[in-house]
């Protein structure tokens, strides 16, 4: 776009931003429940700092000025792709969560690709094709159609067969970079 609208800063997550997040809202709905709970979760429970001690995956918070707009992560999983049958798998990045807090969503008006839900999956895309990966994938709750028209947009694709997590029907969706 012409360059006017606020860009985010993405910091490392790490347990001395616990207090930036404590109250962090991304909406009601359970898939925005469960983003909240996880990136606020201590150590001991089964959120972003336990995934990072775990697992290696690189969680970010977005700032705009000192408000926490949103937080976005990479981690690596082994997919079946492009085959669906197995025949072929490799490792590919992986976006566990991602979220904007709920007075950000859809802001910038009027921003296009600057508006902040793309500077983060932007963020997210870049760092995966820093690691060299050929492919993204994530899950996405069936019912959750704004997300999935927001991931099918930056160039996402369903694959095949649904997960069922966490009592739900998630879809995953794959994007090469």
């Amino acid at each position: 776009m012409n360059g006017t609208f606020p860009k985010l800063e993405a910091v490392p997550f790490d347990a001395t931003r616990l207090e930036a997040v404590e109250f962090f809202e991304c909406g009601d709905d359970p898939w925005s429940l469960a983003a909240a709970q996880w990136i606020s979760a201590p150590l001991e429970f089964n959120g972003a700092l336990k995934s990072i001690r775990d697992h290696g995956t690189k969680v970010r918070l977005f700032y705009l000025g000192p408000m926490v707009v949103g937080f976005g992560t990479l981690g690596a999983t082994t997919a079946p792709w492009p085959a669906p049958d197995d025949s072929h798998k490799e490792i590919i990045g992986y976006i566990p969560q991602f979220a904007v807090h709920s007075d950000m969503q859809g802001q910038p008006e009027g921003a296009g690709d600057d508006k902040f839900s793309r500077q983060i999956l932007g963020h997210l895309l870049y760092a995966a094709k820093e690691a060299s990966y050929r492919f993204v994938g994530l899950m996405v709750d069936e019912k959750n159609v704004k997300a999935i028209g927001f991931y099918q947009s930056a160039g996402f694709n369903p694959v095949a067969g649904t997960v069922t997590k966490y009592g739900r029907r998630l879809i995953r969706m794959l994007v090469a970079i």
